[in-house]
């Protein structure tokens, strides 16, 4: 089964096949679908991970292609920085910011703070939508990390679009760069993503399995689907 990612980072695409696994094959939209504006301004990250799914689900419908979406929304948490809004964690350094100055800014506004201090983890919310409807939305928060007080240009650069793992230090591992670690040792983590994997997984597989017994009419569990989280 196929699920169209909502974007076409390159980076993001292969985090969400790591994410729905067997599930199903995660694909970007096709070229014909051409681009869309999506409202990013929820007050949560399930608002806008629902957004982004929803306006390509109802998109690609009105084209007359699949619409099974899947699309997530995240941001840093870092408790002790004054004024920090994780809704922005994309977007707090200016529009046009690259991700060395995203970077590079957080570790200057982050200079004061010391020890436990400098604290975060990562939230992610997950969002599949189907025929212009949200069917589903998950949340998840990472295991704690440790901001670190530098920044490697190559590392960023080996993964446009995902700055922050060049800059968080994994207590688990010896306080590497979680940039560094094979996918391997990325799998042993509590992460955001391997929380959510359970959750996203079966709804996919319930999904399939309903497509394969009832073209066209899926049963996509609303009641159960919608809200739930893991924490």
């Amino acid at each position: 089964m196929e699920v169209v990612a909502g974007t076409r980072n390159t980076a993001k695409l292969t985090e969400l096949q790591r994410l729905v696994g067997d599930a199903a094959r995660t694909v970007p939209p096709p070229p014909e679908a051409g681009e869309i504006e999506v409202d990013e301004r929820g007050e949560t990250f399930e608002e806008n991970a629902a957004a982004k799914a929803l306006a390509w689900s109802r998109h690609l419908h009105d084209t007359g292609v699949a619409s099974l979406v899947i699309a997530s929304d995240g941001g840093l948490l870092i408790s002790a920085l004054a004024n920090w809004n994780p809704l922005r964690s994309r977007r707090f350094a200016g529009p046009d910011a690259t991700d060395q100055e995203r970077a590079e800014r957080l570790i200057e506004m982050s200079g004061s703070l010391a020890g436990d201090e400098r604290t975060i983890c990562w939230q992610e919310a997950v969002a599949i939508a189907d025929q212009s409807e949200v069917v589903g939305i998950w949340c998840a928060e990472s295991a704690p990390g440790m901001l670190a007080t530098s920044v490697d240009r190559k590392l960023i650069d080996r993964r446009p679009g995902f700055w922050i793992p060049a800059i968080w230090l994994v207590p688990q591992c010896g306080n590497r760069l979680l940039a560094t670690l094979s996918d391997a040792e990325r799998d042993q983590l509590d992460d955001h993503w391997q929380r959510l994997r359970a959750p996203v997984r079966q709804a996919l597989v319930t999904m399939g399995r309903e497509m394969r017994s009832n073209p066209g009419q899926i049963n996509k569990e609303r009641s159960e689907n919608r809200g739930s989280s893991s924490r």
